[in-house]
């Protein structure tokens, strides 16, 4: 996959998730599944790798939280990506993977792209959890 190509400069890297944002309609196609299957687990690697410093995509903090930095705004759109798909049954089997990213992004990001993290861990429960048991 390009976007996880350690070469592409951060610049590329943001343009790509860029161009993945504008096209987000696929995931009103058949094709969301597949969306899912490839576009998950890279954004998975990709977040968690800016705070990992053995991942080939760590910043270190003091560029990390630049707003104008292309990585910070690289995560930014790759979560508003995240909010935006529907929380349909063709997401749940990646829901237990979204939920630990999102909490890892709650420690590890600012509180800008920990409130999109928010928004998304909020959406999932409201989907995903358990119905109770109506009293009676």
């Amino acid at each position: 996959q390009r976007f996880l190509d350690p070469s592409l400069s951060a610049k590329d890297r943001l343009a790509l998730a860029q161009e993945i944002r504008e096209s987000i309609e696929i995931v009103q196609t058949s094709e969301y599944g597949n969306f899912l299957q490839h576009f998950v687990g890279a954004f998975n690697l990709y977040l968690r790798g800016t705070s990992t410093e053995t991942s080939p995509f760590y910043v270190r903090p003091e560029e990390r939280f630049k707003t104008e930095d292309p990585s910070y705004r690289t995560r930014q759109v790759l979560l508003e990506i995240l909010n935006r798909v529907p929380t349909t049954e063709v997401l749940r089997p990646f829901a237990p993977n979204l939920l630990q990213l999102c909490m890892h992004l709650l420690e590890n990001d600012d509180e800008e792209n920990a409130v999109i993290a928010l928004r998304i861990i909020l959406d999932l429960h409201k989907t995903y959890r358990a119905q109770r048991p109506q009293p009676g």
